[in-house]
């Protein structure tokens, strides 16, 4: 009986006579792609990626991929998935504002390290700060290092170019006496609880907005962050986990703070919209 034909986009893996393993796929445009591996796994991971892009039609011949149909196929495929709501914002921003409009049209196999080079000079002409552009450089360079890993280009380009590292500056901070005197003056507003936490804690801004009362336990004057809220445009108020590992923890309470929050708790005055109205967020200090 003869053998069944393989069609278009299906892709086949076999083990070439030295050793290696090989994988194959046909693009839509008839092209073939060939990856080389040490391990079956490793060539089979790639011609799975290759058979869904193939699915979905977002593939294309990567000889004539733009640099902006590839961002926004790394915007829509990995960032979208990969990274938290805040970083999502701001890399869709960033990339459709300045990479995309400034380098979108050239392929991206003929981008260069020149065009980098040229690009974060026009920015910094154009008086955007050395951190944006350092930003900007970061986004570029771990989008490439995507297209690395899906073979649509050699290299990084972005490995070849330094950009500019903005001069390290010193925050000012408060003295023990000027926060004592801060607190003092807020001793009668309703948000004193919220702000004697952060002084007391360290914690960040969305780190106390994302407590909940079942993460405080004031018997054993203790605090369990387990989750951050912040605002993303267009989409209000996220809720998510804390960005590292190292940042769930369990924090000590001092005695005052315990005092503090015990009696807002009982009080109940201060609740969800006082927070969001005055921070932009829905915090459910004071919530369940």
């Amino acid at each position: 009986m003869a053998s069944k034909r393989r069609s278009r986009g299906e892709g086949s893996i076999g083990r070439r006579s030295d050793g290696l393993w090989m994988a194959r796929i046909t693009l839509p445009s008839g092209k073939r792609k060939t990856k080389y591996g040490k391990t079956q796994k490793e060539v089979r991971d790639w011609l799975s990626e290759m058979q869904t892009a193939n699915r979905q039609g977002t593939w294309s011949d990567s000889q004539n991929v733009t640099v902006g149909a590839f961002l926004e196929r790394y915007l829509a495929d990995v960032v979208a998935h990969t990274l938290r709501p805040k970083t999502q914002e701001s890399y869709n921003l960033l990339t459709r504002k300045h990479l995309i409009p400034e380098l979108g049209n050239i392929r991206l196999l003929a981008l260069r390290p020149s065009h980098l080079q040229t690009f974060y000079s026009a920015k910094l002409a154009e008086e955007y700060s050395k951190r944006t552009v350092q930003y900007l450089h970061s986004i570029l360079h771990k989008a490439l290092s995507q297209a690395v890993r899906w073979d649509m280009v050699p290299r990084n380009v972005a490995d070849s170019v330094d950009a500019p590292r903005p001069s390290k500056t010193i925050p000012a901070l408060l003295t023990e006496a000027q926060a004592l005197s801060f607190l003092d003056g807020l001793k009668d507003d309703p948000l004193y609880p919220l702000w004697l936490t952060l002084f007391s804690t360290g914690m960040r801004k969305g780190e106390v907005l994302g407590l909940r009362w079942m993460d405080v336990d004031l018997d054993q004057a203790v605090i369990h962050v387990t989750q951050t809220a912040g605002t993303v445009h267009k989409k209000g108020t996220v809720i998510s986990e804390p960005k590292t590992e190292q940042s769930k923890r369990s924090i000590i309470l001092p005695s005052q703070l315990v005092v503090a929050l015990k009696a807002h708790k009982e009080s109940g005055s201060l609740g969800i919209a006082v927070l969001a109205a005055t921070y932009g967020g829905s915090a459910q200090f004071g919530g369940r």
